[in-house]
């Protein structure tokens, strides 16, 4: 039950370093004390009272056998603060968890918010709840996060490479690196630093041959360049045999007859 509650809230947050707000936008922490507070005007009902109990139940339970202290605080308003902000400083001003293990740990739930995640794992808690064992990240929130660490990584290769260009490097060529090389009339190699590299395919270099090139364009997954000079290898040399020599014929094992000679 407290796991499917908390896969319908918008955040987790663990309290730590962060910007402070106004402490009179906070609400005060009732008393006694609880685990459960449910501060919405609109949704006074948001819990049952038997889930309130419940929760409250499991949540001592677990103060009790590991010292780590998890509040929930449903409220209507964040008064136009960002939601780790107001979590954070509930923390803090409530003095949830231990100052020297920082095990404290605040799920503040805005019921009339579109359902939103963040999850900020503190490291007095990560042993006891990581991520990916409480499995509170919705399947939008992974993708859209994965979108995002793509895109970067995409923006950073293309950085690196574009930072090539104008540079001459040594490549190795290939003898079947690139899908398109033959409708794009190109060959293709690999730089020193394992970049795959892209030039005209009017050059006489061979699969294991080397080539000097100049990088003249770039994208995020290979470079464009052009010849200025070849260098032929023995590796060249024998894929150049090799083709020339054509296919061998392939042995099945059968041992060859030998033609009788007239004296036989």
């Amino acid at each position: 039950m407290c796991l499917k509650l908390v896969k319908l809230f918008f955040l987790i947050s663990i309290f730590g370093v962060g910007q402070e707000i106004d402490l009179r936008v906070l609400p005060l922490r009732p008393h006694p004390e609880r685990f459960v507070n449910n501060f919405s005007e609109e949704f006074p009902s948001f819990l049952s009272k038997k889930e309130s109990r419940l929760l409250e139940s499991k949540l001592s339970a677990l103060i009790n056998s590991t010292s780590n202290e998890i509040v929930i605080v449903i409220i209507d308003d964040l008064e136009d603060y960002e939601p780790w902000e107001y979590a954070m400083n509930i923390g803090n001003f409530w003095g949830i968890g231990q100052k020297n293990k920082n095990n404290g740990l605040v799920i503040l739930i805005k019921p009339t918010e579109e359902r939103k995640f963040f999850i900020a794992t503190g490291k007095g808690l990560e042993g006891a709840i990581p991520d990916y064992t409480t499995n509170q990240v919705a399947e939008e929130v992974v993708g859209e996060r994965y979108t995002r660490l793509h895109e970067h990584q995409q923006m950073i290769s293309l950085a690196v490479n574009q930072r090539s260009i104008g540079q001459t490097h040594r490549a190795l060529v290939s003898e079947v690196e690139g899908r398109r090389d033959q409708a794009q009339a190109r060959l293709t190699g690999k730089t020193e630093d394992f970049r795959l590299v892209h030039f005209d395919a009017t050059s006489q270099a061979r699969p294991g041959d080397f080539v000097d090139l100049e990088i003249t364009d770039a994208s995020a997954h290979y470079l464009i360049a052009k010849e200025l000079a070849h260098i032929k290898t023995r590796g060249g040399d024998v894929h150049e045999a090799r083709t020339k020599q054509g296919p061998t014929a392939t042995s099945l094992g059968i041992p060859t007859l030998r033609k009788p000679s007239a004296a036989e």
